[in-house]
């Protein structure tokens, strides 16, 4: 499925693209994944903190193809990280993984779930990851960071 795909069955919306948008995503996912690294800080939050990263740079890459999420449309992240593939050229078996992420972090929210440090650190290195590829994908663009 295309972005285009996504946009006409009413996932996504076009979003002209806003340099300073992407920006503070970016600096919100530079964040995110130091705090993910806080070792005081409790695993739960730390898994949600290296989430977040790989939301943000999934949302700013969105926005550099001139899409943004429907927020009126059920399943907004599941969308969203589902076109990191489209967006980044992140490999299937990585969306996979972050498609799994997103299901321990709302397992999290909703049932209290705990999460092993072992899920932790495959979801600060699931993080890494995208940042990477995000830079890589911003320095072949105009915007500057």
């Amino acid at each position: 499925m295309t972005l285009d795909d996504l946009f006409r069955i009413g996932q996504l919306k076009v979003q002209s693209p806003n340099d300073q948008l992407v920006k503070r995503h970016v600096i919100l996912a530079k964040i995110r994944l130091q705090d993910a690294k806080i070792a005081i800080i409790s695993k739960e939050s730390r898994f949600c903190s290296a989430y977040k990263c790989i939301y943000y740079c999934a949302l700013a890459a969105l926005n550099l193809e001139s899409y943004g999420p429907n927020i009126d449309r059920p399943g907004t992240e599941k969308v969203v990280l589902s076109t990191l593939g489209l967006t980044l050229g992140v490999e299937a078996s990585l969306v996979s993984t972050v498609d799994a992420f997103r299901r321990e972090f709302f397992m999290m929210e909703y049932s209290a779930k705990t999460v092993t440090e072992s899920q932790l650190e495959k979801c600060i290195q699931g993080a890494e990851s995208i940042l990477l590829h995000f830079k890589a994908q911003i320095s072949q663009s105009t915007v500057s960071f």
